[in-house]
């Protein structure tokens, strides 16, 4: 994690949800400008604590859950001060919108090609059959692409 408080940054209290397709460099984006103190959304993480496997090792049915948990999240800190910086990573730029409206936050889009991230996650062992869903969904305008919606409020 940076050693660079928050404030070097260009201020405490501020809120990004990043987004891109699997692959695209997400979590790393994050790890390299978080610090201690911040908030950090991850699904992958978090399901790998709850069911206590190894990141990106997880069973699809525990999505729901954790797409919940990140839903009272998201509703806590549109309710909340936090003393460090927010960052919710998720795949969908329709969700990661309606996350950055919630939070007052920015949505930062990771828009790699799909073809770089299929070689990426392949190099790393990880390409699944429910990626290429998420790789046609990038590339479609937002009304056409099919998108998760846990919250009751989303």
């Amino acid at each position: 994690m940076p050693s660079q408080p928050p404030e070097a940054r260009g201020g405490l209290n501020e809120r990004f949800v990043i987004c891109g397709p699997p692959g695209s460099g997400k979590t790393t984006y994050v790890s390299k400008r978080r610090v201690a103190g911040d908030v950090v959304w991850d699904l992958d993480v978090v399901i790998a604590v709850i069911c206590g496997v190894k990141v990106h090792e997880h069973e699809s049915q525990m999505i729901g859950l954790a797409g919940r948990i990140r839903d009272a999240l998201v509703k806590w800190v549109a309710e909340n001060r936090t003393s460090g910086s927010v960052y919710v990573i998720v795949t969908s730029k329709e969700t990661a919108q309606c996350i950055a409206r919630k939070i007052g936050g920015r949505v930062v889009v990771l828009d790699v090609p799909a073809e770089e991230c299929k070689r990426r996650l392949e190099a790393e062992g990880r390409l699944k059959p429910s990626h290429f869903l998420a790789f046609e969904n990038w590339d479609k305008p937002q009304t056409e692409a099919r998108s998760r919606n846990w919250g009751e409020d989303d």
